[in-house]
């Protein structure tokens, strides 16, 4: 699994990867702090992610600081 306008290629290298966590984590703590900024107790769920496709490891690991609850 990656994101729109990622290509999925690039995942075979660790460039790549870094790319995409990289990308992930801004997203992430974006979100994360806009949703903080309005409510600091407010629960953050992630992406849902089908759990029968590959899920991009970059992706989870850049989530896990600013989510509260990984879905799949």
């Amino acid at each position: 699994m990656a994101w729109p306008h990622f290509d999925p290629k690039k995942l075979d290298s660790e460039t790549g990867r870094d790319e995409l966590r990289a990308l992930a984590q801004q997203y992430f703590k974006t979100t994360h702090d806009a949703i903080r900024r309005h409510d600091k107790h407010h629960l953050i769920f992630g992406d849902h992610y089908e759990a029968n496709t590959h899920i991009a490891m970059p992706l989870i690991e850049a989530a896990k600081p600013y989510i509260d609850i990984l879905s799949f």
